[in-house]
């Protein structure tokens, strides 16, 4: 990040770093200008999606059909960031939160 901050590059990652995280269940892998993410129901289909963030920046159209074995390999990426880090997925799936707001009086 210090070379972006500094004007020596543009770019924190270049287009090959793959990043990888997850949060509460929810998982997600960038690598270029693709995108992997598995959202839990309700919020998701339970399963893989790959986006391609340069032409789809709202995520909405799954490209895990016209790219089965790029999906396939960054699965592989999250997989081994899985064990590197030691991640731990809550039982049962995704952590459900109550966002409903609180009654106003």
């Amino acid at each position: 990040m210090m070379e972006v901050l500094n004007g020596r590059s543009e770019f924190v990652y270049d287009n090959d770093t793959a990043v990888s995280w997850e949060m509460l269940g929810f998982r997600a892998v960038r690598r270029g200008d693709f995108k992997l993410v598995w959202l839990p129901v309700p919020f998701g289909v339970d399963d893989w999606q790959l986006y391609d963030l340069s032409k789809d920046p709202a995520e909405l159209n799954d490209m895990s059909q016209e790219h089965p074995e790029l999906r396939n390999e960054m699965i592989g990426i999250w997989k081994q960031y899985f064990k590197e880090v030691g991640v731990i997925l809550p039982p049962g799936g995704a952590l459900r939160m109550d966002i409903s707001l609180p009654p106003s009086d």
